[in-house]
């Protein structure tokens, strides 16, 4: 008879993927609310048909592979993160283009859950922007989304980089990813170094790159909730995220410095975040490369 050994089988954690998935799509819940009361019932129903659309594409490649991850709850966030991304009034045959991308394309295809080296929800945004430009970015379409008024704006005021006045919508929906900062660093689910790297790293380099003629400028511009969006949801993706501490302030630094040169040749546009972030991820395999402990000694063991 075999019998499979487990490693410290009498260790017991609560950590489960569908709970971890589950407990990050909560924390996005109340700025879904604050939105209802301001837009309406569209919030709710364009959050539900991306949820909808990613969750049967994910049981479409489950049926095909005859391997259920359905429940793991990956489509379901990468769902509600397209839904925050994009104008309320996208159209129905965009949406599913969208997530067939999201699910089948930059999930799926590049491995599953775990072995996708770049993030879902920002490969999908991206050939949205390139193929769909006037219909996903808000600047362009003029139309409000979940989280309207916080992508970057031409102009370099204070009030237009922080998409609200910072006593309207867009200080709340601050405040409630810093909340859910607090949360989910609290809880072990997301990586503190890479977070606090780029929010560092991003002030420093937009003062510098972005010709901002005080430094509270900067500061303004990294607390704008799409900023911190990026820093909290988008690039602590654990697929795509260095398996070392140095790793991840690495990675940390480098989508910050991406996201921060391109923004001064390409100005302030949405398309300029998920090339940031899609680079960062590429260059996860390198840092990994340059950060882990080697396993064994280069000296030569035994002959001559």
């Amino acid at each position: 008879m075999i019998q499979t050994l487990s490693i410290a089988p009498y260790i017991r954690t609560w950590r489960r993927t569908w709970l971890l998935m589950f407990i990050v799509a909560l924390t996005l819940m109340p700025h879904v609310i604050s939105s209802y009361l301001i837009h309406g019932g569209l919030v709710f129903h364009h959050l539900l048909v991306f949820v909808a659309f990613s969750l049967g594409w994910e049981l479409l490649m489950n049926a095909f592979y005859r391997k259920w991850t359905l429940l793991d709850g990956s489509a379901l966030l990468t769902g509600v993160i397209l839904a925050f991304i994009t104008p309320l009034n996208v159209d129905l045959v965009i949406i599913s283009q969208l997530t067939f991308f999201a699910i089948i394309v930059a999930k799926w295809m590049l491995g599953g859950l775990g072995l996708n080296y770049i993030n879902p929800a920002m490969f999908a945004l991206l050939i949205g922007l390139l193929v769909w430009p006037l219909q996903i970015e808000p600047l362009r379409a003029g139309d409000m989304s979940v989280w309207s008024g916080i992508v970057f704006t031409p102009e370099q005021s204070i009030n237009e980089l922080a998409g609200y006045q910072l006593w309207s919508l867009g200080a709340y929906s601050s405040i409630i990813i810093l909340a859910s900062l607090l949360i989910l660093g609290l809880t072990g689910i997301l990586r503190w170094e890479v977070t606090i790297s780029y929010l560092i790293s991003y002030g420093i380099f937009s003062y510098f790159f972005l010709g901002f003629d005080y430094w509270y400028e900067s500061v303004i511009g990294v607390v704008t909730p799409m900023n911190l969006l990026i820093a909290v949801y988008i690039i602590n993706n654990p697929s795509c995220l260095p398996s070392t501490f140095i790793g991840g302030i690495i990675k940390g630094i480098a989508v910050a410095l991406l996201l921060g040169i391109l923004q001064k040749q390409g100005g302030y546009t949405l398309l300029l975040v998920p090339i940031a972030v899609l680079l960062g991820d590429i260059l996860v395999p390198i840092i990994d490369r340059y950060t882990q402990g080697r396993s064994f000694s280069k000296m030569r063991i035994g002959g001559k």
